[in-house]
């Protein structure tokens, strides 16, 4: 039997905001680039969902990406990928176990 301990829940804005108005962005880039990253490292599953985000009074629509593993840092993985996307995010969220990691990395953003 396989035993995971850590769970790790990625949270990639579907949106960025610029100038008072929501723009899209590549969030499936983003996406392929945790799958790339996480097979690199021997992870060949993660399970996602569409859900709505709330920050700063704006709502907006959000993929929840659940990953179970041991011993693999998963937020730094995903914040790598963040610093070279196009989601321009003032912060960039994910947990582990249970503990909510916020991660300022750019000026600006949604």
């Amino acid at each position: 039997m396989l035993v995971l301990k850590d769970k790790y829940v990625l949270h990639i804005p579907c949106v960025k905001w610029v100038d008072g108005q929501y723009q899209p962005v590549n969030y499936k880039a983003v996406l392929d680039g945790v799958a790339e990253k996480l097979a690199a490292a021997g992870i060949d599953a993660m399970y996602y969902e569409k859900s709505m985000g709330r920050y700063k009074g704006r709502e907006y629509e959000q993929l929840l990406v659940t990953v179970f593993c041991n011993a693999i840092d998963v937020g730094s993985l995903f914040i790598d990928v963040c610093k070279n996307s196009d989601l321009q995010q003032e912060e960039y969220a994910y947990e582990h176990n249970g503990t909510l990691y916020v991660c300022a990395l750019a000026e600006g953003g949604l």
